[in-house]
């Protein structure tokens, strides 16, 4: 296995077969399959043979590729199964979630089980068809062109049809060379009615191997016209002789279905020959021997109990649960998360209030559940999580396509698909990432020629970059196309009757209006954009998972867009330093705080009606935290005399001062997002939580403080 595929891959595909297998047996329910249900199974093994192709599991891939091949037939033709072929569908398909159990062990689709499958998945393809059918038509198209009457072209026209049929359907039967379950070299003797036919039988079967292992060419290097001498012979002598396969019929059909030589070996050896004669073998002759008997390696010893109970482990070490059984089981972890919080909140308050023994047992008890909690949060977690690259993945193979699609050159570059988010978030970005990249190569990046006479290289350049800091997904698509004109846009706005020519916009505030909903530069529509359904339907599905979306272009240098989308899970525990503002109790995050001063040794300086003060040899802007509560309203018991400033950084290293009323206390908690839309589309507020004694506060978000400020301009 090549060394990129890694276990949390295998694991990963594991999960999924497993899944889909369970929808697949969902289609066979009841007695008959229907058209939809066949097309539903059909699509799951086709998905299941190029995984594990792509995966290298090559034994399991080519058990499913002959699985799929039965049901395409029904498929393609828009038929249901019957009710024997829904019932050996069924039975695949619960022997494919076995097999998928253990991928890598080829010896299970291997095994005679599986083996026995798929030939009675071929009986019930081919019951009305068989070698019988093909070799008597065979003999009737070559009598009727040796005979003296006129020959009918129509007569051999059908004949023609039915032969197509014929071998369509025998074709799909073909699993490659035969294996003779007897060979020439183990029989010591064959008698009938007291003549040694060892001789004649053996002839026979070491042609038989000849062709089974060198197909057509080991048939032109053996005498057929002594073997079949020799089967006459075998005819003559044997009672059972009727269904003999001559050799000129196996050379007619070798070609046309190799299994022709399992067919011959069949009648000569399990309808003819061992119902008539006595066999000896080598190995039975040297068994009867005096102090003989098989050799040691030919009897099954029983596994030792270590590997029994390892085996027994592989098998049980996957299983599948719903999405909505794993999402409960998270909520209920952050429940159980933010119940150990309380508790230890309720420990620091009753410290003092507790003899010192009394206090030691109780800390190394919660430490013990503290330990256990984590072990369980991470677990969760990292079960719901996915990698991006389960979104990046699609980008490459996409951008090709439509480069081509509108005759542009682009080169992809990718970086942080090792990411782990959530499984809701992966989700929620697969279709936007689709708009982004049409829009760069549509929009952004510009013809060969148009470059080349830009002074660029003919091939434009698509950076994807992806990185995180704890609680937050940065992705960034940048483009060194042709930029985003604002005059242009302004012109397509004004149009559309977004802004009129009175309204004052900056060129950002004009790029931004590519939100709008329906809005489209495009001047005509294409296969690949122009309909107005596009970047506002991106901002949407971003913003409903709690993210924002920013644009950044520079007229013929490229365009930047950039997706901010919070990570916190409701299970999510952080350090929170209480805080009072205005007379209500809020929280920031502890991680953010960089230093608490003194209100009152501080002197405030106005500029530019922006109020600063001095600190640590530069100006710091200032922000009363109180004017967000009171919506603006002036308030002078707070203005310039505050309590306390905390200084705060933000993810990109700005920093700025909060005044607040006083400090409570740090805390741990969990914080929990709302469907209030006061808080989900705030994007001050990071969430809610609750302390130890019930009461309940709402958090700052301050990991982009440019949003906090523009609240104060």
């Amino acid at each position: 296995m090549q060394s990129f595929i890694d276990q949390s891959i295998i694991d990963e595909f594991i999960q999924e077969a497993l899944t889909l297998l369970d929808d697949a047996l969902d289609q066979t329910g009841d007695d008959l399959t229907t058209a939809e249900g066949v097309n539903f199974i059909f699509r799951c093994l086709h998905t299941l043979k190029g995984s594990s192709g792509f995966l290298e599991f090559n034994a399991l891939s080519s058990f499913v590729h002959r699985f799929e091949d039965f049901v395409r037939d029904a498929q393609s033709k828009g038929l249901g199964l019957t009710e024997p072929e829904t019932a050996r569908v069924a039975e695949g398909l619960v022997l494919l979630q076995e097999a998928v159990s253990r991928p890598a062990d080829e010896s299970i689709v291997q095994s005679e089980r599986f083996q026995d499958f798929l030939e009675a998945l071929h009986e019930v393809e081919t019951e009305n068809v068989s070698l019988e059918h093909l070799e008597n038509l065979v003999r009737q198209i070559k009598d009727e062109a040796a005979s003296d009457s006129k020959f009918e072209p129509a007569v051999l026209l059908g004949a023609t049809q039915i032969l197509e049929e014929i071998l369509g359907k025998l074709q799909k039967r073909n699993t490659g060379a035969a294996i003779l379950p007897v060979a020439s070299a183990d029989i010591k003797e064959i008698l009938y009615d007291g003549k040694d036919l060892t001789e004649l039988c053996v002839a026979q079967l070491r042609g038989l191997e000849t062709v089974a292992g060198r197909g057509a060419s080991g048939l032109r290097s053996l005498d057929s016209a002594e073997l079949q001498q020799g089967l006459d012979k075998l005819k003559k002598i044997l009672p059972e002789n009727r269904y003999l396969l001559d050799w000129d019929v196996i050379a007619d059909l070798l070609e046309i279905s190799p299994e022709v030589v399992d067919e011959a070996f069949r009648r000569l050896w399990t309808e003819s020959i061992s119902l008539s004669c006595t066999i000896t073998l080598a190995a039975e002759e040297s068994s009867q021997q005096p102090g003989g008997g098989k050799e040691e390696k030919d009897i099954p010893q029983p596994a030792e109990p270590q590997k029994i109970e390892e085996k027994q482990h592989r098998r049980e070490e996957f299983f599948r649960v719903s999405a909505r059984i794993i999402n409960q089981l998270a909520a209920n972890v952050g429940l159980l998360v933010a119940d150990r919080n309380s508790m230890e909140n309720l420990i620091q308050e009753l410290r003092r209030h507790m003899p010192g023994s009394l206090l030691r047992y109780m800390h190394d008890s919660f430490a013990c559940l503290d330990r256990h909690i984590n072990s369980v949060e991470q677990q969760i977690t990292s079960l719901n999580n996915k990698k991006l690259a389960d979104i990046f993945k699609r980008i490459p193979g996409l951008a090709d396509k439509l480069a081509a699609d509108l005759g542009k050159e682009v080169a992809v570059t990718i970086s942080g698909e090792e990411i782990e988010v959530p499984r809701n978030i992966i989700k929620a970005l697969n279709d936007p990432f689709v708009h982004i990249v049409r829009n760069s190569l549509d929009h952004g990046i510009e013809m060969p020629e148009q470059r080349e006479r830009n002074g660029k290289f003919g091939q434009g350049s698509l950076d994807i970059k992806a990185w995180r800091d704890d609680e937050r997904l940065t992705i960034t698509v940048k483009d060194d196309g042709a930029g985003i004109d604002p005059v242009r846009v302004r012109q397509k706005a004004e149009a559309a009757g977004l802004v009129s020519e009175k309204d004052v916009l900056s060129d950002q505030e004009i790029i931004n209006l590519l939100f709008a909903p329906g809005f489209s530069t495009n001047r005509q529509v294409t296969a690949v954009s122009g309909r107005g359904v596009g970047m506002d339907v991106v901002k949407s599905s971003i913003e409903e998972i709690g993210g924002r979306l920013v644009f950044e272009s520079t007229l013929g240098q490229g365009t930047k867009l950039t997706v901010k989308l919070p990570l916190a899970a409701g299970n999510k525990t952080r350090e929170i330093l209480l805080v009072d503002v205005a007379g209500q109790v809020y929280g920031i995050d502890y991680r953010r705080v960089v230093e608490v001063l003194d209100g009152e040794n501080i002197t405030l300086h106005d500029f530019k009606g922006q109020t600063f003060f001095s600190y640590r040899d530069t100006l710091l802007k200032y922000l009363d935290l109180g004017q967000l509560d009171r919506q603006g309203a002036e308030d002078e018991s707070s203005a310039g005399n505050s309590a306390h400033l905390v200084v705060i950084e933000d993810e990109q290293k700005r920093r700025v001062s909060c005044a607040i009323m006083g400090i409570k206390e740090k805390i741990k908690v969990v914080v929990s997002g709302q469907s209030h839309p006061f808080i989900k589309t705030n994007p001050l507020i990071m969430g809610s939580a609750v302390v130890g004694t019930g009461e309940p506060f709402l958090i700052f978000d301050f990991s982009d403080l440019a949003l906090l400020e523009k609240y104060f301009q």
